[in-house]
């Protein structure tokens, strides 16, 4: 998934919708899908990827590009650099498609994303904000391959298999089907599980970009009501 005036994920089928629903995710992250972003905390692999950080300049914009699992292009769309790192980029982008029920989620004209890219990582992070008053909508994560981040351009490869996080905590995994289709390569198979089980144990702890302040306090949990599947 991501945000855009044209893309957003790759081909899909998710929880209450019919195949297809991915790539019109895809085509909506095509220019405008981003995911919240709080500084990288803590260090992956021994390195500190916050030590390196770099504060994006005025405007700097990056064109993320959508691949699948075969290294085709599905589609391609920009954003607003908000920082980056030795390996690492955190941008900006707006949902420009039409409100979309995702079941899990519902991704409304203007949601701000905040994404999260990774060179030695096997998943993306987009964090999802409501276009009125910046509210957190959740958490959607794409097992990719690790991203190849050059200046101004990004390429990932999705993998199908697809994690999504509530701000209340509860957690969808998405898309296993597709992912066990793809017939990849069992260290491929091995590195993307773990990069499921690396995300869900991200989420819990709240680290990285699953932020504690933008999950819902219990009270705030009980004023909003029951989540919605």
């Amino acid at each position: 998934m991501g945000a855009a005036v044209s893309r957003p994920g790759a081909a899909d089928r998710r929880p209450g919708g019919e195949r297809g629903r991915r790539r019109d995710r895809d085509q909506h992250h095509d220019r405008d899908m981003a995911s919240a972003a709080p500084r990288m905390v803590g260090a992956h692999r021994g390195r500190d990827h916050s030590a390196v950080a770099r504060r994006r300049s005025p405007q700097e914009m990056i064109t993320v590009h959508k691949l699948d699992h075969n290294g085709v292009e599905k589609i391609a769309y920009e954003g607003k650099v908000i920082e980056r790192g030795e390996g690492w980029v955190i941008l900006e982008a707006r949902f420009a498609r039409e409100r979309m029920e995702l079941g899990y989620v519902t991704l409304t004209t203007g949601d701000r994303f905040v994404e999260w890219f990774y060179a030695d990582r096997w998943y993306n992070v987009f964090a999802i904000h409501d276009a009125a008053d910046d509210s957190p909508k959740g958490w959607y994560c794409n097992i990719t391959r690790p991203a190849r981040i050059e200046e101004g351009q990004v390429w990932a490869e999705d993998l199908a298999l697809d994690f999504f996080v509530q701000p209340s905590g509860r957690e969808f995994v998405l898309d296993e089907d597709e992912f066990e289709a793809l017939a990849l390569a069992p260290e491929e198979v091995a590195a993307a599980r773990a990069a499921l089980s690396e995300l869900k144990t991200l989420a819990a702890r709240r680290e990285g970009p699953f932020t504690g302040k933008d999950f819902r306090s219990p009270s705030a949990l009980k004023q909003s009501g029951p989540t919605s599947p």
